[in-house]
């Protein structure tokens, strides 16, 4: 048996390329709980490195859901 299984899961929101859905899940001794779990098309992500191959470069982003800015690599 896996360690865990999604055994059921209800769409909460759904905002056309996004959805949110809460999914119960089983675990390996039999316990259950809840998992919150967003659906998303999918991104692609690039790592650009400096031609010395001594830095990546980053973007500074404001994201809200950490009321703060924070270091990425380039995504979209």
């Amino acid at each position: 048996m896996t360690r865990f299984e999604v055994v059921g899961s209800t769409t909460v929101a759904d905002v056309g390329f996004l959805a949110l859905a809460e999914a119960q899940v089983r675990g390996r001794e039999g316990e259950s709980f809840t998992r919150f779990v967003v659906h998303h098309p999918g991104a692609v992500v690039v790592v650009p490195v400096t031609a010395d191959h001594e830095s990546v470069i980053m973007v500074r982003q404001f994201r809200a859901a950490t009321g703060g800015d924070l270091l990425e690599v380039p995504a979209g």
